[in-house]
């Protein structure tokens, strides 16, 4: 929203400032072409100004953090070694809470929000309090918005999955970006695990139930199943793979 309201006063400026100049050119006057001049140089000025504010300042920007990985063109940011860390509340331009930066829950809210379109209804909690023991494998998570199965199901996860972890009382989140059932391994992006933005963890299938991760670490995953490839959300493309066969 602050690029569009930025896009619009300089426009607005701009269309002022050519006027002015103009005007003042066919006057042959020196002082229309001044005002012109100036008005262009306030323009600069502004939406510098304007996009200093926006990025390292307001609640909106990213203050300049270093962007460590992509997923569908979401960013994974440096939080740096202390993963309790915040860098405050971060937010979309329409005012959606994101989460704090650059935790793991503020990454995968922004990932669905961004890539996928989806605003969850609760906003808030732990990493850990994604999951709802209530609900039973395959129900819907009316918290999160999203159908959740459980770790050791009949159902697959699947690239786009939000996988739940149960480290420490807390918490972690990550966002499965590949699953290959040949290699036995699933591969999740992720956000504050102290630069280890991709990690592979172990996938097998067993008298017909999915295990990822030693039982009793990964709790499961939830999903968006109303998305399609390709479908476009607040920014970003669909995508993601299932791959079948072996290791690549």
């Amino acid at each position: 929203m602050g690029e569009r309201v930025g896009d619009v006063y300089a426009r607005v400026c701009v269309e002022m400032g050519v006027f002015c100049f103009a005007d003042g050119w066919g006057r042959g006057s020196v002082e229309g072409m001044r005002k012109g001049l100036l008005v262009f140089g306030l323009v600069g000025l502004g939406w510098i100004g304007f996009w200093v504010w926006w990025k390292y300042f307001s609640v909106y920007g990213d203050g300049g953090a270093r962007v460590l990985d992509r997923y569908k063109g979401v960013a994974v940011y440096d939080n740096g070694e202390d993963y309790v860390r915040s860098w405050g509340r971060h937010y979309a331009w329409c005012g959606y809470y994101y989460g704090q930066k650059w935790q793991c829950v503020e990454f995968v809210k922004r990932f669905f929000y961004q890539a996928k379109g989806h605003r969850m209804p609760e906003v808030m909690g732990h990493a850990i309090d994604f999951w709802d023991e209530e609900v039973e494998d395959g129900g819907m998570n009316e918290a999160r918005g999203l159908r959740q199965y459980r770790n050791g199901g009949a159902v697959a996860p699947a690239a786009d999955d939000l996988l739940v972890v149960a480290w420490t009382r807390y918490g972690h989140v990550a966002v499965i970006s590949e699953v290959n059932r040949g290699a036995g391994y699933v591969e999740v992006v992720q956000q504050n695990v102290r630069g280890r933005t991709r990690e592979r963890w172990a996938y097998r299938v067993e008298a017909g139930q999915h295990w990822v991760g030693e039982e009793g670490e990964v709790v499961g995953w939830m999903r968006k199943e109303d998305y399609r490839e390709g479908e476009r959300g607040d920014g970003g493309w669909g995508g993601g793979r299932v791959v079948r066969g072996g290791g690549e």
